[in-house]
């Protein structure tokens, strides 16, 4: 009788040590479902978007749209030289525009914006968004644009991109210029480039003056500065809602040898300086009226001769040592801006395809004009 008393005694102990134990684990599992609550996961960087589309025709005019939030400051930056945005920093929530330069290409282009951020515990945040452009409209209408501005005409060429040797080896080609050399392997997106130099016409429509030497509707305008020369492109993407711009160096080396058509002239478009350029030999001493001499083989005139024309880059004397293989823009800085091309007063040596030569940006002379690009 005693025994069973005692059976029972520990089955009330072990059912009341169960229940204490589950009593336990469920005040346990609570305790750990309340600090999940608390502790929740707040992203630091985001975006609204991973990819945008720039519809076909996309230019200067047209923009697209995302928005960054981030708790603490955040950059963005792209490699993708046809592509701008803005702000390119900021705090908290901001709507980022997007701006893309006149596709020339027959083929969709792909770039990519990085939005990076650092936040106050040190931790690295990056996220990327995708932006895509159709062909533009001029290059679906027609490859080569004539433009109207104000009853004054003016043509564009279209440069199809490509890969080419840029500069010349002082080691094999005599007349070459340190500055010229190492001749190297570039790689550029395609473009336009104006037909011929910029009018005397042409700039005084746009700018209501003509500040030429030797004055003349067709003349080449001249005696015009780098920095004149961003006012005029200013005014006159104003008039025609689009982005026309001075090349860059190896884009006017490229056409001015002729693209993908080039048979390697030494002039642009003759080994015979004399079919298709005015120099000191042969222009009496003055600027002539652009397009009087023979085109390249992609019908672009006086790029040889004629005046001087402004690039866009930062002149530096021995950039080609270091410069990159792909869509090269020059030096991030300098005192100078490159110039191509020769002048109606200069050597024959000057209006080869190679040779560089270069200007402070507020300067002006009456050998020096300029070419759009686009």
């Amino acid at each position: 009788m005693n025994k069973d008393k005692q059976k029972v005694s520990n089955m009330k102990n072990y059912k009341y040590f169960f229940y204490c134990l589950v009593a336990v684990s469920s005040l346990l599992l609570g305790a750990c479902s309340k600090d999940d609550d608390v502790e929740e996961d707040v992203a630091g960087l985001e975006v609204s978007a991973t990819t945008l589309r720039l519809a076909e025709g996309a230019d200067a005019t047209e923009t697209a749209s995302f928005t960054v939030k981030g708790t603490s400051k955040w950059t963005l930056t792209s490699y993708a030289s046809w592509l701008q945005f803005s702000p390119a920093s900021g705090e908290g929530e901001q709507v980022i525009t997007v701006t893309a330069r006149l596709n020339s290409q027959k083929e969709d282009r792909i770039g990519w914006i990085y939005v990076d951020m650092t936040d106050s515990q040190g931790k690295s945040y990056r996220e990327q968004v995708r932006v895509q452009q159709g062909p533009g409209e001029y290059y679906i209408i027609k490859q080569n644009g004539t433009f109207n501005v104000n009853g004054v005409t003016f043509k564009v060429v279209n440069v199809s991109g490509g890969t080419f040797k840029m500069g010349s080896n002082t080691s094999s080609d005599p007349l070459a210029q340190e500055s010229e050399s190492p001749a190297h392997v570039v790689t550029i997106s395609g473009y336009y480039i104006g037909e011929s130099e910029v009018t005397q016409e042409l700039w005084e429509t746009v700018m209501g003056s003509n500040p030429s030497t030797v004055q003349g509707k067709k003349l080449p305008v001249e005696s015009v500065s780098w920095d004149d020369c961003q006012e005029f492109l200013a005014k006159l993407n104003s008039l025609t809602g689009l982005w026309f711009r001075l090349p860059t160096e190896a884009e006017w080396e490229f056409a001015a040898r002729g693209g993908l058509k080039s048979h390697d002239y030494t002039y642009s478009g003759s080994n015979t300086i004399n079919d298709v350029a005015w120099y000191g030999d042969n222009s009496g001493g003055v600027p002539h009226e652009v397009m009087s001499k023979q085109p390249n083989e992609l019908g672009i005139y006086d790029m040889s001769g004629n005046v001087w024309e402004w690039c866009s880059d930062w002149y530096g004397p021995t950039y080609y040592s270091q410069e990159s293989g792909t869509e090269p823009t020059g030096p991030e800085s300098g005192s100078k801006k490159v110039q191509r091309g020769g002048r109606f007063n200069g050597g024959a040596v000057e209006s080869r395809v190679t040779r560089r030569n270069s200007l402070e940006p507020h300067y002006e002379t009456r050998t020096v004009g300029l070419r759009i690009a686009l």
